[in-house]
């Protein structure tokens, strides 16, 4: 039955080439198809071309496994892209149980968890904890004030080049009355430090603010903030103050 044969194979490889690019995505953070590095990332994981890439990342988006993000400032029909993936439980399979499976069946439920996480366990939970806010922003926007008069919330970054940083924003939230809130999402185990408040800052100078709006920076911090950090002036939001 080589006809058969060949539509199966035909399939799994499809299958294959589906997954593979879900892993890429899921290996660390936004990935975009419009990256020349990003994009040879995913053909060299997924030995597809340009053109197949493009078919693949479409299947997986419309089966709902990614989704789609253009900087808060780029129209909707912008070619600057990234896609992400959506379930969580994917993310940890592809990045902890992917490659892995054999020694972890061989062990019989002995292969602890630390050591099938490694290092990677709190960068893992960083990329996480921002989604999770993402995923909740009524509690946010109540508590920032913003409900009422947002207008839109997306994300923001630019690449680096050779007459600006580049910059990545966890999340920016546009007001109707030209108040524009640059979020940044910190997940650690202990108190964060005034350093997070530099970087927030220094995101603001970067963003592009087309509108002109007030810039007001918010931190959402999962352990909490030093004394220096409370004293910044830059508005501090805890998960106690969100649930």
């Amino acid at each position: 039955m080589p006809g058969k044969r060949s539509a199966a194979n035909s399939d799994e490889s499809a299958e294959n080439s589906t997954v593979n690019a879900a892993s890429v995505m899921a290996s660390g953070g936004p990935l975009s198809t419009t990256s020349k590095s990003e994009r040879a990332a995913l053909s060299r994981a997924t030995g597809l071309n340009k053109g197949q890439l493009s078919f693949y990342v479409q299947r997986l988006e419309q089966l709902g496994f990614i989704d789609k993000h253009r900087p808060i400032t780029k129209a909707p029909t912008a070619k600057t892209v990234r896609y992400r993936l959506r379930d969580e439980y994917l993310r940890f399979y592809f990045n902890f149980i992917e490659g892995k499976r054999a020694r972890i069946e061989r062990s019989g439920g002995g292969y602890h968890f630390d050591r099938l996480v490694g290092k990677r366990w709190d960068p893992f939970l960083g990329l996480g904890f921002e989604r999770f806010v993402d995923r909740n922003l009524e509690p946010l926007l109540d508590k920032v004030g913003a409900r009422d008069v947002m207008s839109q919330v997306g994300t923001y970054w630019h690449q680096k080049t050779a007459r600006q940083a580049g910059v990545q924003i966890d999340l920016v939230i546009e007001r109707v009355d030209h108040i524009t809130h640059i979020v940044e999402c910190k997940w650690s185990r202990t108190a964060v430090g005034k350093q997070a408040i530099d970087q927030l800052q220094r995101k603001c100078q970067l963003y592009p603010n087309p509108r002109g709006d007030t810039l007001r920076p918010i931190l959402v911090a999962a352990a909490g903030v030093t004394k220096a950090v409370q004293t910044s002036g830059v508005q501090v939001i805890t998960l106690s103050d969100l649930f």
